[in-house]
């Protein structure tokens, strides 16, 4: 499942990294036809990188930015979920220690040339998305994201799709970042990523 689920840590910038590297390594893993089993990268490592190399002084803050994420992937490469692993073999999230080898095993998936998108233009979005296979983005995010209303979105014209309004307290924004993998004939979206935590 390629689909992950961050819970309620902060550690979108790294879930969202690893839904886009998972994704570009398992197209790769199909055209392979090998029967090795593919291995998803681990989001934890990309989160506790990201928190290293992110705008923000210090580590008391939950959070980082893509910025930071991809920094930290470009330096060290990424090393499998199996080797560093997000949750304890009980299922709670913290921090774990990694395995014996990871270092090695990060090496060997390097960053390679990556683009910004500008971030006004779907065509451009939609022209990576067909090119690449997906997409890493931020999102300013509020309470609002949790009360879409339920409509039939292929019958509107694009201009017509429902919008979020901010809430009137702008204590509850914050940001989100996710994976853009598809998007429909109106041009929306489809992302890989955890519904629960913003």
């Amino acid at each position: 499942d390629l689909v992950l689920d961050q819970g309620q840590q902060g550690a979108c910038t790294g879930f969202g990294l690893a839904c886009v590297i998972n994704h570009l390594f398992w197209l790769r893993h199909l055209g392979a036809q090998t029967a090795a089993p593919f291995e998803p990268v681990s989001p934890r490592m990309l989160y506790e990188l990201a928190r290293r190399y992110d705008e923000w002084q210090g580590d008391s803050y939950e959070g980082s930015s893509c910025r930071g994420a991809l920094k930290g992937w470009h330096k060290h490469g990424v090393c499998t979920d199996a080797l560093w692993r997000y949750r304890g073999n009980d299922g709670d999230v913290r921090l774990l220690k990694p395995g014996p080898g990871w270092d090695i095993d990060a090496v060997t998936r390097p960053l390679g040339v990556y683009y910004r998108l500008n971030r006004k233009s779907v065509v451009d979005m939609q022209a990576a998305i067909q090119q690449i296979g997906a997409v890493y983005v931020s999102a300013r995010a509020h309470d609002g994201w949790d009360r879409v209303p339920q409509v039939n979105t292929a019958a509107l014209a694009h201009a017509m799709l429902p919008l979020i309004p901010p809430p009137a307290n702008p204590k509850k924004t914050g940001g989100h970042a996710f994976a853009l993998v598809g998007y429909n004939d109106r041009g929306v979206g489809a992302g890989l990523h955890d519904p629960g935590h913003l």
